[in-house]
């Protein structure tokens, strides 16, 4: 895609606009507004260029979707970048203020990168895009950099530099894809992979303190509402029960494994009623507490 369609493409703030002017490959758009603003569109994405937008600064609510589908609905922390494959219609609201990098990427040089970076995996590379949005460390370092350049004076170096940083967001790109990585919890498919081990691993760790949905959607960063329903796609189970059912089994090898109290082992399961903590291990596995321990 040309620069100038590029301009033309951006409704505003195209001053904060770098592109190289020789090549006409990769454009980047610096777009900030203060808290209270609102950003809303609602575009189908050029047709021959995909379009990648990164959170440099956390966002407290950012809706994000294709056409009728909802693939994010929350906050969005520093790094969620939004992937959005051209020709793709995308809405997308983000609240309270703003400080993104859209960065625009021809499809055939995206290609071409996959091509020449990852010829060595024995196989014929073609770049994969969806519409997607998710968090990714590297990108976000990878466009601060880029923020960098479009504050340099115009000079030669900027453009080399600029060049360099985009060859290294977009091998980003494609090397997650090709890892397998799967960087969006999109609805339509689950909470992705990595997000999923983070939240299993906050459940082991914490068992003993309050879990609740609002702190467990957090750390995926969806609402409320798609954190439960993408859970459930994911695991099968509901939050409160996939929880409840991990407290049990901690509980189980806590009184077949050490001589805890079962007040102790109630409390270091997360219920502070003993009472109501035996009756749900009675429900769960046929056996009281006590009557556990004796089995063993």
């Amino acid at each position: 895609m040309a620069a100038f369609r590029i301009r033309e493409f951006i409704s505003s703030r195209p001053e904060s606009m770098l592109d190289d002017p020789d090549r006409s490959v990769v454009a980047a758009c610096h777009l900030t507004a203060p808290r209270g603003t609102v950003m809303r569109y609602s575009k189908v994405m050029p047709p021959d260029t995909h379009v990648v937008s990164v959170h440099l600064q956390s966002s407290s609510h950012h809706r994000f979707g294709i056409s009728e589908s909802v693939l994010h609905d929350g906050p969005a922390p520093a790094g969620t970048a939004s992937f959005m494959a051209s020709g793709q219609q995308i809405e997308s609201v983000v609240s309270d203020g703003f400080d993104v990098l859209e960065v625009f990427i021809p499809c055939w040089w995206l290609d071409n990168i996959a091509r020449r970076t990852f010829s060595g995996v024995g196989r014929e590379v073609v770049a994969r895009f969806m519409v997607t949005i998710g968090c990714d460390t590297i990108l976000h370092h990878i466009s601060c950099a880029i923020l960098d350049c479009l504050h340099m004076p115009d000079q030669p170096m900027r453009i080399i530099q600029f060049n360099a940083l985009s060859e290294a967001f977009a091998i980003r790109v494609v090397a997650t894809q090709l890892a397998g990585r799967e960087l969006p919890p999109t609805i339509r498919g689950g909470i992705a992979s990595a997000s999923l081990a983070r939240i299993k691993r906050h459940v082991d760790d914490c068992m003993d303190e309050p879990l609740t949905l609002e702190r467990l959607a957090a750390i995926a960063g969806l609402s409320q509402f798609h954190f439960a329903r993408a859970f459930k796609i994911s695991t099968g189970e509901a939050p409160h029960r996939y929880i409840q059912q991990r407290r049990m089994q901690r509980a189980h090898d806590l009184l077949r494994n050490t001589n805890l109290a079962i007040g102790d082992v109630s409390a270091a399961v997360g219920y502070d009623d003993p009472g109501h903590f035996a009756k749900i291990f009675r429900r769960t596995f046929g056996v009281t507490p006590s009557g556990c321990r004796r089995e063993h």
